[in-house]
């Protein structure tokens, strides 16, 4: 009888074997019995457990190594947490982990991000009188960096040294690229000039770990740098390497120098693959290059590269952004022929968005019936970005027909797509109101904001007070929605009571509530007003903002009310805050009126002597107001200590 398990298995868990080995015992009658009556649709992980299940049950010991196949291969498989218990199952069992246990062990939580599991592993395995060797640091330092903790990876590395372990080229790659993933560059340099120079030498993963981290830096200069010494040190480049070479250059939009690098790259007999011609195809659409890039595609296509799903989707959504839908279609078809998934709708709704965002109307509503065609069913963000685009442009009937059409397909209702209903959109968007139907408060925020900002404000105020009556539960963002649009269009008085109302509803206004309302105030000069509202902000326990501080006072400097703005630096200077450099560019225009011959530095380094003998008083009011935010905001460490000499 043929065994249950496959003769091979490419997870590394069985072979001919397999459960033998795991028995520790040479295939027999007995043995072989015991194994030809498991399941036949137990494969893998799961023959495994069964096997070691049976052994436990028929008084078979298992040992040590019995124990490291089942948490090595739980580990490899995700399943941490099994070879965790595993691990705790046989030291009950009374059967002394070894190196490789530990390793196995670590190792799976470290790739699982549980850092403090592997710590308290590693601490039995030094109990136990085991060293940790360079795999277990290897773990360790992998772990930390991808869990965001580089200074524990750093610690780990250190530890490791102090050993007396030499780090291999794989610790010292770890630690590379740990330091490297929090754009330590500096401190990567070092450990890879220090391998240059005592050992162990680079390989070409340190080499691409490095350049990877000067590419996400944009440090084009040291990236040749590199490329030079890796040449000169005889180290042949793989597909990595040009791929981070190409995609940097790419990602800057020096897409000519992309091209040299991918032609060197086929001219020293290497084939692009697929991450290859992904990254250049995506690149020459995101510039526009979309004649380019379907070249490269095809291109790709005749050397017998297989397109992946990414490349696809790079094309599809350039030829969606240059009106080319019938192109898409066919590659849309290309992709479900090959049993590729199409673009799903959230693909789908982010171009819509975006096309919208443009005032690209037609070309979006285009977008969505090609999404239709290819079995997709919009969902909320499609019809919200749909309404929202009309609204922009002003189209309020079309707005509300989408309105309507997402209602119904929300009741599963029989709904032709294509079916047109403008004229009687309105009506029907009062008749959904008054008859209490649930649409999402996201959706209405659209609808509302688009009434207001097309001078529909008599509209939206009657909605509003619709919603109120339903007691529909709105939330800040549909406030804010809703107040903005108002203002801008001059519906002041409108705003103000929407905003008075917000604490009768349980809702607490945000900052950004707070600036439209205070711009607003200023804005009508109402200046004293806009004092009082942010003193209630204050008064309400809200830490004082950054943001919002930094806008009122560009706003008052922008209306020549110098003095009042300095009211609002000092508490900028009084609660350790930043100016934003808008306000900075600002402030040192108005420093830089006096003299514009002067230099910036001495400008912005006048005393308060110089400025009290300017003919702006105002200047020194702001000078006086906020000195030490402004010191911060202008100056590095060395001209601090000539500020230091001047007050003297």
């Amino acid at each position: 009888m043929a065994p249950p398990w496959p003769s091979s298995c490419s997870n590394g868990w069985t072979d001919g074997h397999a459960p033998m080995r795991l028995l520790m015992l040479p295939p027999s009658t007995p043995t072989t019995s015991l194994i030809d009556v498991l399941p036949a649709e137990c494969t893998g992980p799961e023959l495994a457990l069964a096997v070691f299940g049976r052994l436990l049950r028929t008084g078979l010991g298992p040992d040590v190594c019995s124990y490291n196949t089942l948490i090595d291969g739980f580990s490899k498989e995700g399943e941490v947490d099994k070879a965790y218990e595993l691990f705790y199952k046989m030291i009950e069992q009374s059967v002394s982990p070894d190196v490789v246990t530990y390793n196995s062990l670590i190792d799976g939580l470290c790739k699982t991000k549980e850092m403090v599991k592997s710590e308290r592993v590693l601490e039995q395995m030094v109990d136990a009188g085991i060293r940790p060797n360079n795999k277990t640091y290897n773990s360790l330092i992998y772990g930390y960096s991808t869990a965001g903790m580089w200074k524990e990876s750093v610690r780990v590395f250190k530890e490791m040294s102090s050993s007396g372990l030499i780090p291999c080229v794989v610790n010292c790659n770890s630690f590379i690229h740990a330091l490297c993933r929090h754009n330590r560059i500096k401190e990567a340099k070092d450990i890879f000039d220090s391998m240059v120079l005592k050992g162990p030498k680079p390989n070409i993963i340190s080499y691409s770990t490095l350049l990877h981290g000067y590419a996400a830096e944009g440090c084009f200069a040291n990236m040749n740098s590199l490329v030079n010494l890796m040449v000169s040190k005889g180290i042949v480049p793989n597909h990595r390497f040009f791929n981070i070479l190409i995609n940097a250059y790419a990602r800057c939009g020096m897409m000519d120098k992309a091209m040299l690098i991918f032609e060197d790259m086929q001219n020293k007999g290497m084939i692009p693959d697929t991450v290859t011609f992904a990254t250049v195809i995506s690149s020459l659409c995101r510039i526009g290059r979309l004649d380019d890039a379907l070249h490269k595609f095809n291109h790709m296509v005749d050397i017998g590269v297989p397109p992946s799903e990414a490349v696809y989707r790079c094309l599809i959504q350039g030829c969606c952004n240059h009106g080319e839908l019938v192109k898409a279609k066919e590659l849309i078809s290309e992709m479900m022929n090959k049993d590729i998934p199409p673009p799903g709708v959230k693909y789908f709704s982010s171009i819509i968005n975006n096309l919208f965002k443009e005032g690209r109307v037609a070309e979006g509503k285009d977008i969505m019936d090609l999404m239709v065609q290819t079995g997709q069913r919009p969902n909320v963000v499609t019809f919200n970005s749909l309404m929202e685009g009309y609204c922009l442009v002003g189209n309020m009937e079309e707005a509300l027909h989408y309105l309507m059409l997402w209602h119904q397909l929300a009741l599963n209702r029989i709904v032709t797509y294509m079916a047109r209903r403008t004229t009687a959109a309105k009506k029907m968007f009062h008749e959904m109101i008054e008859s209490g139907t649930t649409v999402s408060i996201q959706t209405y925020g659209v609808v509302l904001g688009g009434l207001c900002r097309n001078n529909c404000t008599d509209e939206a105020n009657m909605l509003l007070e619709k919603l109120f009556a339903m007691n529909v539960k709105f939330d800040i963002i549909t406030f804010n929605i809703v107040i903005s649009a108002m203002l801008k269009v001059g519906r002041r008085q409108e705003a103000k009571e929407l905003f008075a109302a917000i604490s009768t509803y349980g809702l607490v206004p945000t900052v950004h509530t707070y600036n439209l309302m205070i711009s607003n105030l200023i804005k009508e000069e109402s200046y004293e007003e806009a004092d009082n509202l942010f003193i209630s902000v204050e008064k309400s326990g809200r830490a004082p903002d950054s943001r919002l501080l930094n806008h009122i006072v560009r706003m008052l400097l922008k209306k020549a009310e110098v003095a009042k703005a300095s009211n609002y630096l000092s508490i900028i200077d009084e609660n350790n805050l930043t100016l934003e450099a808008s306000t900075i560019s600002l402030l040192a225009s108005l420093f830089s009126r006096e003299d514009t011959q002067r230099e910036p530095s001495e400008t912005c380094l006048s005393s308060p002597k110089e400025l009290s003998g300017s003919s702006n008083k105002n200047l020194q009011q702001i000078y006086e107001s906020s000195c030490q935010t402004l010191l911060y905001s202008f100056f590095p460490i060395g001209q601090m200590m000539l500020w230091t000499d001047l007050e003297k």
